[in-house]
């Protein structure tokens, strides 16, 4: 099977300083995955609710790296039923706006070196 990601996700779901909360304010939400391309992450199934192509916005906070958050948007590719220790929920795959892909580029090449040097995997 060819891998259809242009870009590498890297699993940031052990990273405690990564957090991520839909526009909604946050309702449990994990962050999961990180890509130049997109993100992934896994909520609740009775807290959110969203469909393949309903566009989304995300705000982004990584502490100790940057000390304002992002504000992301993007589409969602899809959801896909998850459980997560435990709990019934829902991974969402996000696909970035272009402008949000920019705004990530910092994040993802701090990703790299955590990488580079045995920290962090990159994500199933």
């Amino acid at each position: 099977m060819r891998e259809k990601r242009r870009f590498p996700r890297y699993d940031v779901s052990s990273l405690s300083q990564f957090s991520a909360k839909t526009a909604q304010g946050s309702i449990g939400e994990i962050l999961v995955n990180l890509s130049e391309g997109g993100c992934g992450f896994w909520a609740p199934a009775e807290d959110f609710r969203s469909t393949q192509g309903q566009q989304v916005k995300l705000e982004m906070r990584v502490e100790g790296v940057s000390k304002e958050s992002l504000n992301l948007e993007g589409s969602v590719a899809y959801v896909i039923p998850y459980p997560y220790e435990g709990q019934l929920g829902f991974m969402y795959g996000i696909k970035f706006s272009e402008e949000s892909c920019s705004r990530v580029q910092g994040l993802v090449e701090y990703l790299k070196d955590l990488f580079d040097g045995g920290k962090i995997q990159i994500a199933n």
